[in-house]
């Protein structure tokens, strides 16, 4: 299974069936992206609280 194919359905925004089915390229790539603002909005939430965890 392709890796773009593979992050997708582990992140839970489309399942394997939609992906094959109703979603095309172009929307596969959009997931793709959609997945990557959630890690990246993930990993500056994560910082912001370890600050404050750690400042007080």
């Amino acid at each position: 299974m392709p890796q773009t194919i593979g992050n997708v359905v582990c992140s839970h925004l489309a399942t394997l069936k939609e992906l094959q089915t109703t979603y095309g390229v172009k929307d596969l790539y959009c997931l793709l992206e959609i997945n990557d603002i959630n890690a990246y909005n993930e990993a500056v939430l994560q910082t912001h609280l370890n600050k404050e965890k750690h400042h007080g």
